[in-house]
């Protein structure tokens, strides 16, 4: 998936378990992740036409995609729409539950991530806000290790940010079981990796 400078959205690849052969086949059939439609494998760029705006960021799982609408709306979809408490589809839809969340708190998207079933927010307050599959505690929302509430939020939780004392997220990064990001003092924490289940400081040195 990519965005171009004037806020066009293109997808291509796979298309999930969809097309020709899945049709007769609809108890293995899933909703495109390219927001295409349900037309199967895409080899060349094609135009998300459906998507009601103009876009400012993008993420893309293997299971579902996301779009913030220059509006500040959310947009998403693929199979994984249903990890965070939508119904799944092929084609943009609002998630409104998420856009309403961010509308009521006066929050803007400065970054957006996801790994899979899960997205990954950075609001301009510094602050992560993570939904959908937590895998291996990467989203550092588990106070109590021994507790295991967090394996599937369907509505924006913020990750544990006792220990950051007031700093701010400036950036991060995820992969399929982590979650690292560095504060605006240069401090460095992860979580995830079976191991981790709240954020920790990475000895930097």
């Amino acid at each position: 998936m990519a965005l171009s400078a004037s806020g066009d959205v293109y997808a291509w690849g796979y298309g999930g378990r969809t097309g020709t052969l899945f049709k007769y086949l609809p108890f293995l059939q899933s909703d495109s992740p390219l927001g295409l439609g349900n037309t199967g494998d895409v080899l060349q760029p094609q135009l998300v036409e459906s998507l009601k705006e103009k876009v400012s960021q993008i993420a893309a799982g293997c299971d579902l995609s996301v779009a913030v609408g220059e509006s500040g709306k959310v947009y998403g979809w693929g199979s994984g729409l249903y990890a965070i408490g939508e119904e799944n589809t092929s084609t943009p839809t609002e998630l409104e539950e998420i856009s309403y969340f961010l509308d009521s708190h006066h929050a803007k998207v400065k970054t957006i991530k996801s790994s899979g079933a899960n997205v990954f927010f950075l609001l301009d307050d510094g602050r992560i806000y993570t939904v959908g599959i937590n895998k291996a505690g990467a989203f550092g929302t588990r106070k109590n290790p021994k507790v295991m509430a967090d394996l599937e939020l369907t509505s924006l939780t913020k990750i544990i940010d006792d220990d950051l004392a007031g700093q701010k997220i400036v950036k991060f990064k995820i992969s399929g079981n982590s979650l690292i990001f560095l504060t605006d003092s240069g401090s460095v924490y992860y979580s995830g990796m079976h191991s981790k289940f709240r954020p920790e400081k990475f000895p930097v040195k």
